[in-house]
């Protein structure tokens, strides 16, 4: 294993206990302050078409997010693995037509609500203007991000990057959300991490 792949794998380590010991009151609180400010970004305003993660328990809750892209008559996506081995990871972020069909999607393999493999693929009208992005941990400032480990968000965001530009479109904005305590001065990364534009972290208590 090498130097960077053990500083990775410590870290996760790290975050996984800090997470585990905030309480669901505490994780609620963050997650509300965390949605706030999405909802103030100039990037959620500009964007008519949202791909976001449907949260898990150790994540900021999405659902207020999802809720609000829907009300707002945006075209909402949520991510689909298509194939975690062998590598590369492959995942399409598809379409999710309201709050509800997101709550009784199945989970997959991975243990994540997914949409169904029939739904309307997101690359297919050029990607979104907007990603909202999961992680473990991320740097505090210039975007570096951990994510779990398989490369999906990577891999996705590069393939979403390049079918826009095919079509003489902007790259999409990119938002990281995370609880504060997954934030750090200096995130463990290699040439192939994908790095974000910005991370939305509940600020610190006064």
């Amino acid at each position: 294993m090498s130097a960077t792949a053990a500083a990775k794998k410590a870290l996760r380590e790290e975050v996984r206990r800090a997470i585990a010991a905030l309480s669901d009151a505490e994780k609620r609180r963050q997650s509300a302050l965390v949605t706030e400010q999405v909802l103030a970004r100039p990037e959620w305003a500009a964007a008519r078409s949202v791909a976001l993660f449907l949260s898990l328990r150790d994540e900021p809750c999405t659902r207020a997010l999802l809720e609000a892209a829907l009300a707002s008559g945006r075209d909402v996506f949520a991510p689909r693995v298509l194939r975690a081995d062998p590598p590369p990871p492959l995942m399409a972020m598809l379409r999710v037509r309201s709050a509800a069909d997101a709550q009784r999607m199945p989970a997959g393999a991975l243990g994540v609500r997914e949409p169904p493999a029939d739904a309307d693929d997101a690359l297919r009208s050029g990607g979104p203007d907007l990603v909202l992005v999961p992680g473990v941990a991320f740097a505090a400032a210039g975007g570096r991000r951990l994510g779990r480990g398989r490369g999906f968000y990577d891999e996705w965001l590069r393939e979403c990057r390049a079918e826009r530009a095919r079509r003489g479109l902007p790259p999409p904005a990119t938002l990281a959300l995370a609880f504060r305590q997954q934030l750090f001065e200096h995130v463990p990364c290699e040439p192939h991490d994908a790095v974000v534009d910005a991370v939305i972290a509940a600020p610190d208590l006064p």
